[in-house]
């Protein structure tokens, strides 16, 4: 059942503490009430069949940032180089989990050159067709 305006107490998402409006509360079945669009404005209460899917799909969290880098991310919104401020969240979380996994994986495959180094046997073969190439070229 969609929730209703009784289950949606926090419509524009004041913080605990009445703070800044902006951090969406989860509400009732997993619906989020950001993505229940029109709640605020009086509109249909009823997510779509999309929203519901989207909030089933996506973990919400929630964290608290400094001003200047809102305003930093407000401009890139304002840009359109991101959709939203979740789309820029969402993308910075993607790099820095994509970055670390490159690195470990970098550190893994170098750890396994150290522990185990080729011979010259192993890459004779390659510096060899390396130099014959070399060799052919026209210049």
């Amino acid at each position: 059942m969609p929730p209703s305006r009784a289950t949606v107490p926090n419509l524009i998402g004041l913080d605990e503490d009445g703070g800044t409006p902006g951090v969406l509360a989860p509400v009732k079945r997993g619906y989020v009430s950001g993505l229940t669009l029109g709640i605020a404005d009086g509109l249909s209460t009823a997510p779509s069949r999309n929203t519901d899917r989207y909030a089933r799909r996506m973990a919400q969290m929630v964290t608290r940032v400094e001003e200047d880098l809102v305003a930093a991310v407000d401009e890139l919104v304002a840009a359109g180089i991101v959709a939203s401020r979740s789309e820029a969240v969402r993308r910075g979380l993607e790099q820095l989990v994509d970055r670390h996994r490159r690195e470990t994986i970098g550190a893994r495959i170098s750890d396994g050159y150290r522990a185990r180094p080729q011979s010259e046997a192993e890459v004779a073969w390659a510096d060899e067709s390396s130099q014959r190439m070399i060799a052919e070229e026209p210049w």
